[in-house]
This record gives C-alpha cells, structure tokens and sequence, in this order.
C-alpha cells in the first residue's frame, strides 16, 4: 500500500522527524465558525503529539493564492509525514472546476515522497448530492477530484463505517486505507462540574450558527411543558422570541471558546435536524455534539440521527426522541440517581474530548499502519 513512498521514516528516529501539520487559514472566505473550531483544534492536538502547526494562508484574492501554493510545495516537499484536513486542504467545491483538478493534481505530486494522513471531517459531495445542489456532470467531476486525493494519501481518518462505507463504495478502497476516529475533538480549557441536581425547570439549550427562521420552523412544534425551559443560541434567532412562549428564549451567539463553559448551567444540550441534513448525519457527528460533551452536558438528540444516537446509547451520555411530542414524557420518566450517572459519563468523555483523545488516538493507529512506531501510545478504545 505504501510502496511509493522513496523517503522512508526510521520509525527509532520518529521524535526528531519532520512531522508537520498543514492547514489552511480558518478564516478563510466562507468557513464557518465551526468549521474554524475544527481547524484550529487539529493544529492544537497535533502539535501535542509531535507534529508541527503550519499555516498555509488564505486562497481569497490572486495575491494570497500564490504565497498559499508557495508554502504548500515547500513545506510538503520538507516534510516526513503530513497531516491535514478534508475537505478544507482543498479548494471549496463551488469554485473553478480547472483549478480544483489543478490542485487535487498538485496534492496527488506532494504525496509521493511523503507518508500523509487526511482527517476527513465532512463529505461536501455527499451533502450538495442529499440537499439536491449538483447536477449529475457536476457530481461526476468532483468525484474524479475527490478520489485523486483521497488515492494520493496513505491514510483517510474517517468518522465511522458508514463513512467508510461510502467512501469505498465510490472509489474501491481497501480496508486497511482507513482508521475510524468516531467524535470530534473540541478544546476547551475548562474542568466542569455543571449541574448534578435534578431540580426543574429542566434546562435545554441548543446551539446553531444562524437561526434560520425556514430552517428551524420546528422550533415553535415544542411541547409547552412547565417543567422545561428551552434556550437557542445563535446569530439571526431574534424571531423566536415572537413565538410569544415563555418557556422558548432565543439567547444571543456565543463564541465556540466560549461555549463549554457557559453551557454548565443547563441540563441538556440538544440536537434536532429535519430532512436533508438528518439523512446526511449518518456519516459523522457535528461539532455541536463534541461542545456539549466538552461541558460535560448530557445530550439530547433526535433519534433519526442515527449514528449520533449510536454514540450516545454506546457511552451512555443522555436520551434518544422519536419525536418533539416524545421529549416532556421521556425525561419526566428520569430520576436523579439515573442523571447522576449520565452526568458523570458526559464529564469523562468530554475530558477526552476537551485533550483531543480521538484524533490522537486515530493518528497514532495511522502511524502504526505506515509501519511507524510512534511515542504516541494510546489504547483503542474509549
């Protein structure tokens, strides 16, 4: 599987090799404040585990596009191993087909002398696709472009089996391409305790970008119940607080380094999509979910998000809804002693989560699949 690569890693040697992390800017035009999260924290964590942060620049104007491929060709070309991002390394999907193939060319040259591993931590492809965005002859060519680079990387770090399921289904990629990192990492630097007391009202809270009011038009389908207070927290949710329920307050935006620790207050986080973006979710989990563990807050998720769903059953970190209607009668039926125990599995996985466990977990089992024994010793399971 490795046989291109002509620089090889003394694997004794692996503290005083060339290990660089390679990142666009996170404030690149049109990155979300998530996605900006993403970033930064993968430079984060993998400068704990050897790896050097590299900041590549920004694409935006002709300028900044040239200094951006210059220290792309020269730190690429320096380096032993790489480690960057899918789908943020390349140009966005929207911008010139020429240019994409261009890149995805010139990434596929870089990868040959060197070992790399690709954290992919969303498939843009597959959401335009889901949200009906591209024509066929659109979706073909950015396949062609996307398999390019997925082909000219050692290593694909994916959220689960569905993810790579769908990956291989495409292009025919073995097994052994792949390690599964599961969760999205979310630094924070917080210790929290939160709320362990099972007083009411119960309090929700459920974080968003923008409030879009065709978007969460659901919002206002809320069963009204005394015992539960629900908060949204965003840019442009003004309107909900016309609804004109006491028991719905829109609370203004919170910066993602904010948020762990303004969140311990509340009881719940929650996580509630509508078609498409919910058929979407089966190949990953979304940074909200990561911040909600990150404060140590149990989740409370739709269960038509399955593989969100999956982790919280699999950790044991809050409650699954059928429906809206469904959510007053599922947590009236819990006691204290049943959210002491959720609680206390949210505080140890969002420890995790706060130290980057699962991506350094997944590039240490990456290293060990290129044949390099790495001082990053974690063990498999969470």
């Amino acid at each position: 599987m490795f046989h291109h690569i002509t620089r090889k890693l003394r694997t004794e040697d692996f503290a005083r090799q060339n290990c660089l992390c390679l990142f666009p800017s996170p404030y690149s035009k049109g990155l979300s404040l998530a996605s900006q999260k993403i970033i930064l924290d993968m430079a984060r964590f993998s400068s704990e585990i050897s790896f050097k942060p590299v900041l590549l620049g920004r694409r935006n104007i002709v300028l900044e596009s040239v200094k951006y491929y210059f220290r792309t060709i020269k730190f690429w070309r320096e380096a032993d191993v790489i480690l960057t991002i899918y789908p943020y390394i390349c140009i966005n999907l929207r911008r010139n087909y020429f240019l994409r193939k261009l890149e995805s060319m010139l990434i596929g040259q870089l990868n040959k002398k060197t070992h790399s591993i690709l954290y992919v931590v969303d498939l843009p492809i597959e959401r335009s696709m889901i949200e009906h965005e591209l024509s066929d002859e659109e979706y073909k060519k950015a396949c062609e472009i996307e398999k390019r680079v997925f082909r000219s990387f050692d290593v694909l770090l994916v959220f689960n089996e569905n993810m790579k399921r769908k990956i291989q289904e495409k292009y025919g990629f073995d097994d052994n391409k792949f390690v599964l990192f599961e969760v999205l990492d979310y630094g924070a630097e917080i210790s929290p305790r939160g709320i362990f007391q099972l007083y009411k009202p119960l309090r929700i809270a459920f974080l968003a970008s923008i409030l879009d009011r065709n978007v969460f038009s659901w919002i206002k389908e809320l069963p009204s119940s005394k015992d539960i207070l629900y908060s949204f927290f965003g840019i442009n949710g003004e309107w909900i607080n016309n609804l004109g329920r006491e028991d719905i307050k829109y609370e203004g935006f919170i910066p993602p380094e904010n948020i762990p620790s303004f969140l311990e207050k509340y009881h719940f986080g929650m996580i509630h999509y509508e078609s498409p973006v919910e058929r979407y979710l089966e190949y990953g989990s979304t940074s909200k979910f990561s911040a909600y563990l990150a404060a140590g807050l149990p989740v409370l998720s739709s269960s038509k998000l399955s593989y969100i769903s999956s982790l919280i059953s699999k950790y044991k970190i809050g409650f699954s809804f059928d429906s809206l209607d469904s959510i007053p009668g599922l947590l009236m039926k819990m006691d204290r002693e049943s959210y002491s125990m959720i609680k206390e599995n949210c505080i140890k996985l969002g420890e995790k989560v706060r130290q980057g466990y699962f991506l350094k977990r997944a590039v240490s089992l990456a290293l060990q699949k290129m044949g390099i024994t790495s001082p990053l010793l974690l063990d498999n399971k969470a």
